[in-house]
């Protein structure tokens, strides 16, 4: 082998190594959220009277529930830049959530789910056909829909009125839809009930 080619391997070995350092710090975050911060969130930015309303210790990231004693150190991992959406969710009135006497749960969304016309469009389009099956269902046998996701349109949950949903979603223009968040673990049932043992869908419009 020349010289020159030894040099050059020695070169893009050393150019690898030093991308791939700076890569990472770059990864790292610089400024993060904090429990403390979403709390005053939940009272400047959004006016919650937290005197009269009780923020749960459940934290949900994605999709994921994180009790509050461990959502620090997760939200660690996270630069500011990378968080889409913070919001509440807060408790129906007419269903209360399993083991959770409180009536806001922090949301936080990042952006990691890549929103794509066609990404919306399918989750929709899911809905409509999973709830069009259960509609006709209902009317001929009076069944329940032992299959439907839990629908949370702008943060209302449909628990008491799922036969809204055909008509709501159906009525959604995609260019007018922000944000979806399909989240289909089974640890769903913790926070919204036994309606969400199929899945939850977010949806947020502009």
């Amino acid at each position: 082998m020349k010289s020159t080619e030894k040099i050059f391997i020695i070169f893009l070995s050393l150019f690898t190594v030093i991308s791939c350092a700076t890569s990472n710090s770059l990864r790292k975050p610089k400024s993060t959220y904090s429990s403390d911060e979403i709390l005053k969130m939940a009272e400047w930015r959004f006016d919650y009277n937290l005197e009269n309303l009780k923020l749960c210790d459940l934290y949900i990231l994605d999709g994921v529930p994180y009790e509050k004693k461990v959502i620090d150190s997760v939200l660690m991992k996270y630069d500011k830049r990378d968080i889409r959406m913070i919001s509440f969710l807060e408790k129906p009135t007419e269903n209360t959530w399993w083991n959770k006497n409180c009536d806001l749960i922090p949301q936080i969304q990042t952006k990691l789910i890549k929103q794509t016309r066609e990404y919306k469009s399918e989750i929709l389009n899911r809905i409509i056909k999973t709830y069009s099956k259960y509609d006709k269902e209902i009317k001929i046998a009076g069944t329940s829909c032992e299959y439907c996701p839990l629908v949370i349109l702008n943060n209302k949950p449909f628990f008491a009125s799922q036969s809204e949903v055909l008509s709501k979603i159906s009525e959604l223009k995609i260019n007018k839809v922000d944000y979806i968040a399909d989240y289909r673990k089974p640890h769903n049932i913790e926070y919204f009930g036994s309606l969400s043992k199929n899945g939850v869908i977010e949806i947020f419009t502009k």
